[in-house]
């Protein structure tokens, strides 16, 4: 999220796309979206990978990267209409790009089937949390 963007959503939303309490970081959830005409499964690997990269930048933003995430919940619209494939399907392609994103040791994670998002196209939402690297003495 830009500077602009995030001050905006700060400010009429009252949101923060990251909050750090002690060594820990908490990172708001980040929407997988579809277009209005649907997400195959190959166009929603295409929109986790953007999700995920979203992950990054705020992640880097905070000296951190994905090897310091230490839990992932994720909440998903299963039987939403914007998705054009089937629920096997859409784990899959969650599963898949994760992979690409963490490597070992993995983060803890819950997934959730969820009725509805807060945004109107949304098929996921993940959000992470990430421990800072003890100082170095």
């Amino acid at each position: 999220m830009d500077s602009a963007k995030a001050k905006k959503a700060y400010e009429e939303w009252h949101y923060s796309p990251a909050r750090s309490s002690g060594d820990l970081v908490f990172f708001s959830g980040v929407i997988v979206g579809a277009p209005i005409e649907g997400a195959t499964p190959e166009l929603f690997k295409k929109n986790l990978r953007r999700a995920f990269g979203n992950l990054n930048t705020l992640l880097k933003q905070a000296g951190l990267g994905p090897e310091h995430v230490v839990k992932m919940n994720s909440y998903h619209l299963f039987r939403s209409p914007l998705f054009k494939g089937t629920k096997e399907e859409h784990i899959a392609a969650v599963m898949a790009v994760k992979d690409e994103f963490f490597k070992a040791p993995y983060p803890a994670w819950t997934a959730v089937g969820a009725a509805e998002l807060f945004a109107d196209r949304g098929l996921v939402e993940i959000e992470i949390i990430a421990r800072k690297p003890a100082a170095k003495p």
